[in-house]
């Protein structure tokens, strides 16, 4: 070989996950946000997502764009910022015959920052703008500007379900979360469907005692998203921690969640505080320079094949990571799936059950579930001009298409392109992604939304058109090993046991 074939000497190295390895990724739906806090659906067929913003609207997604004009805009009413604004969104059970839907905001009254939970409904001539009129269901004060709660959601029993924080500061200093005289610090749960306001089910675990009966559960923090398994009804919660725990709760009929005796299941308020009758958390992690906010997610149930079907996905809004949290024999155990640079403020579900994961900083991106993750890492040497190339060979025998997203990604780890490629029910199709590269320095991903066999090829050529380098993956079936074969300047080379 010539020293121009020698100055270009390429070395690769191909590293290959197990089938049985369940990945996630994200795909970005919406950008260019105002401070976006939650996505959800109005469950009328429409399939749109609605997304509300903290300084006080609501926007509709219809498949394609956010539309110009707002469904909602409370601009004018909602006290923002910091964990204060428009915080929650509900639709009615039966919003396609009734067009009732429901927001929880703060709002300033002559100088006392108060909490107002609002009924408002649909326009009947425009099926994305809402009428103005508001009726006030539930109001009370919030003491101090943080811990503020904001959740609202329907169970699967058709009652109003509200997430209030202890009203704020620092360690719940007027008590308030194990107080049953006041609203603050639990989960209320009322019934909208009245002639009043709202009204109580006779079954709330306090009805008709001399406290508030709206009050479900009690003993939280700062609640700070929960949501409804929507094919058991189990309602799962994250409550963010003071400065040593944060956790996961499972919450039921009349539970005391402990706070502010217990932050997690440790004691907070004394060595020796009070523990008989707490509920303790399914999970609870340290809180750390990096993560310090839990942010509550959802069981997914969508339609995605995915090992994590039936698992609670959820994050750390400071961190920027997303773990699963599956049941196996009577406990529930915890998996790092994603680490990113998001701020991961909440999730959401669609009509179908699909996963959405809101960045504060004014996106909404799509959870994407994949089988497997393939990753060829590439060094180029220091005149490495040519060309990237692989070949991906699919058979799918599945009754179902296989979506394959091929991306390369910079050695910084910045995207440089990607592709994705549907592969018809029963069928064999190649796959090329090529690419130019003055200096190509970085990896290429490979990601499948559901088994398949096949076999996949990594090149890099020279513009003289020397073949430097070639690495290849291969296996007959899922669950088995990939074999790796690699070739540098004709001498060749096998492995195993990736």
């Amino acid at each position: 070989m010539g020293s121009v074939g020698i100055s270009l000497l390429l070395f690769f190295l191909v590293l290959v996950t197990s089938w049985a390895e369940p990945v996630v990724r994200l795909e970005e739906m919406i950008s260019g946000l105002d401070r976006p806090v939650f996505v959800t659906h109005a469950g009328d067929g429409s399939n749109r997502l609605f997304v509300v913003e903290q300084r006080g609207r609501v926007l509709v997604w219809n498949g394609e764009s956010v539309l110009s004009e707002p469904f909602l805009n409370l601009s004018n009413r909602v006290s923002c910022c910091g964990e204060r604004g428009l915080l929650g969104l509900a639709f009615h059970p039966n919003f396609a015959e009734n067009g009732r839907f429901f927001v929880n905001y703060t709002f300033d009254a002559e100088g006392q920052l108060r909490t107002r939970i609002a009924e408002y409904s649909v326009s009947s001539t425009n099926q994305n703008v809402a009428n103005p009129t508001e009726k006030v269901i539930l109001e009370f004060d919030q003491p101090f500007s943080n811990h503020n709660g904001g959740m609202i959601a329907f169970g699967l029993d058709g009652n109003l379900y509200i997430a209030t924080g202890d009203g704020g500061n620092a360690g719940d200093p007027l008590g308030n979360a194990q107080n049953l005289q006041n609203l603050l610090g639990k989960i209320l749960r009322i019934n909208i469907d009245a002639t009043e306001a709202y009204e109580i089910p006779p079954d709330n675990p306090f009805y008709g005692q001399k406290v508030r009966n709206e009050i479900w559960a009690y003993g939280l923090r700062n609640p700070w998203r929960f949501s409804f398994d929507r094919l058991t009804g189990l309602l799962m919660l994250g409550d963010v921690g003071q400065s040593s725990w944060e956790e996961v709760d499972i919450i039921t009929r009349g539970g005391n969640y402990g706070w502010n005796e217990m932050e997690g299941s440790q004691c907070y308020s004394s060595p020796g505080c009070r523990q008989e009758g707490l509920t303790r958390p399914v999970l609870e992690y340290p809180t750390t320079n990096q993560d310090r906010g839990v942010t509550g997610g959802y069981v997914y149930r969508g339609r995605q094949k995915t090992p994590l079907w039936g698992s609670y996905i959820f994050a750390d809004h400071a961190s920027g990571r997303l773990w699963s949290l599956t049941p196996s024999q009577g406990e529930w155990r915890s998996k790092l799936l994603l680490d990113t640079s998001l701020t991961i403020v909440s999730f959401g579900e669609d009509e179908q059950g699909e996963l959405h994961v809101v960045d504060l900083a004014g996106a909404v991106y799509r959870l994407k579930f994949a089988w497997r993750e393939l990753f060829a890492h590439v060094a180029a040497g220091p005149a490495g001009i040519g060309q990237f190339y692989s070949i991906l060979t699919v058979v799918n025998p599945n009754n179902e298409a296989i979506e394959i997203t091929h991306r390369l990604r910079r050695a910084d780890g910045s995207e440089y392109s990607e592709r994705t490629t549907l592969i018809p029910p029963s069928s064999a199709e190649e796959v090329v992604l090529a690419e130019n590269s003055d200096f190509f320095v970085g990896w290429a991903e490979l990601f499948a939304d559901r088994q398949f066999f096949g076999s996949l090829l990594f090149s890099l050529e020279t513009n003289q058109g020397d073949l430097l380098q070639r690495a290849g993956i291969a296996s007959s079936e899922p669950g088995r090993h990939f074999l790796a074969r690699a070739s540098w300047n004709g001498r060749t080379g096998t492995d195993t046991g990736f």
